[in-house]
């Protein structure tokens, strides 16, 4: 029973890893850069930047129109920085760095695969 579960999870765990990155084209991270920002960023930073974590290539497609957008919208800073590490999406911070939100592909993968992965455990037992 055990290894019926643990394949049926390896499968969702490359479609996620399969969708999720297509899912998270540049125009969508944007949109929902924004959208999460101006949501959060009165409530959450104060004083402080936002503070955007995204793939290098992400962070020059949208660095300048991004930073410019969100300033208009919200009123406050973002800060967009390039990291290696993340292939698709990004990761948010409110706080100047101390923490933040991950919705970096990975993120997202882990999350939804740990509820698939209980669902599984009451469908199966």
């Amino acid at each position: 029973m055990l290894s019926l579960q643990d394949e049926i999870r390896k499968y969702f765990d490359r479609i996620f890893n399969a969708e999720i990155g297509g899912a998270l084209t540049t125009d969508k991270l944007g949109e929902v850069i924004l959208a999460v920002g101006k949501r959060c960023a009165d409530q959450i930073s104060g004083d402080k930047d936002v503070e955007v974590m995204l793939s290098p290539d992400d962070a020059k497609k949208l660095a300048e129109s991004l930073i410019a957008r969100f300033k208009e919208e919200t009123g406050k800073g973002l800060k967009i920085k390039p990291v290696p590490s993340v292939d698709a999406g990004f990761m948010i911070s409110f706080d100047g760095g101390e923490s933040s939100y991950d919705f970096t592909d990975q993120g997202l993968q882990q999350l939804l695969s740990t509820y698939i992965s209980t669902q599984l455990k009451k469908i199966i037992s």
